[in-house]
């Protein structure tokens, strides 16, 4: 829940921050510059990595985002009740509860152990599935880290773009309080021509 209430209080901050800094809140809140850097970023980040990985990313954010704290408790029971079945019922009592166990590590481990393998075997593939697990995570954070870098870019690409129409004009008071508009076209022409 305050996962939630901190970045929509942060939001809410910003916005009112920037309404007493700028004044409007329509020059922060620009539809088509929002849909240019979002929908720019995007695409652009569609196109830089696959599809499998946005999926993963997408669930794995709706589980970090939903997932309540895990409580250790209940693992160390359900390995201790584990061992007892292995214990007292041998492995084919403990395939039957592997089907149960939600920890997808546990379950591995326990496949392991019902399948023959020694300790030290366990511990080795245990440890390269710990790894791979976290790389792929890792790899999830990096398309983030792209999404990150990419919204400014397309942002100033955009500005680029704005202020290279010819409908962009340059508005100026002159001494008598009139306003002066210069279409970029006409910037252009004085750069260019003394006598303009």
């Amino acid at each position: 829940m305050i996962r939630k209430i901190i970045p929509a209080a942060g939001i809410m901050l910003f916005l009112g921050l920037s309404t007493k800094l700028v004044g409007e809140t329509s020059m922060i809140l620009n539809l088509k510059s929002g849909i240019l850097v979002f929908g720019g970023t995007i695409v652009i980040g569609f196109l830089s990595f696959p599809m499998n990985s946005y999926r993963d990313l997408f669930k794995t954010l709706v589980v970090i985002f939903r997932r309540k704290e895990m409580d250790y408790r209940i693992l160390v029971k359900d390995i201790a009740r584990l061992s007892r079945v292995n214990r007292l019922y041998g492995k084919l009592a403990l395939e039957k509860e592997a089907r149960r166990i939600k920890n997808f590590f546990l379950r591995k481990g326990v496949d392991l152990i019902v399948d023959g393998y020694d300790p030290f075997e366990i511990h080795k593939i245990m440890e390269k599935e710990y790894e791979m697990y976290f790389s792929r995570k890792e790899s999830l954070g990096n398309i983030l880290n792209t999404l990150q870098k990419l919204a400014p870019v397309i942002g100033f690409l955009g500005t680029i773009i704005g202020l290279d129409g010819d409908r962009l004009t340059v508005s100026q008071l002159d001494e008598k309080g009139g306003e002066v508009v210069f279409t970029l076209d006409q910037i252009d022409k004085a750069n260019l021509d003394p006598e303009f």
